[in-house]
């Protein structure tokens, strides 16, 4: 039992890893920034992980387009989408109003003429 938790007994770190990229067990995807394969494990029958496969196709997400999702995932995605969560629970505050900051009608791409605040009651006397 001492000679599986000596030293000696364990292997490297690196030789795990290099050990584990030969065998196939990592997805066989390039990250250019960290000069390294991906590190999940590729889908049954391929190559790559979920997020790499060529095959699947990725769409932005309707609710937030700052990232994207799998299209076949879309509509799962949509229920639960962080984005979407944080919306929700902001509107079902109290003092919610929608779009209560976004402008009005007579402002031209969101901006507000000077004339507006010549007679307003923080003029210049």
């Amino acid at each position: 039992d001492d000679a599986l938790h000596s030293k000696k007994a364990r292997q490297p770190k690196q030789k795990r890893k290099l050990e584990a990229e030969d065998s196939g067990t990592r997805c066989a995807f390039w990250l250019e920034k960290k000069k390294k394969t991906c590190s999940f494990r590729p889908t049954p029958g391929s190559k790559f992980c979920g997020n790499h496969d060529p095959e699947a196709r990725r769409v932005p997400c309707p609710v937030d387009p700052n990232h994207t999702v799998l299209e076949k995932e879309l509509k799962k995605h949509v229920a639960v989408c962080p984005a979407r969560v944080q919306q929700l629970k902001a509107e079902a505050k109290d003092y919610y109003v929608p779009d209560f900051n976004g402008g009005s009608d007579d402002e031209k791409d969101g901006e507000v003429q000077p004339s507006t605040f010549a007679n307003g009651p923080l003029a210049a006397q």
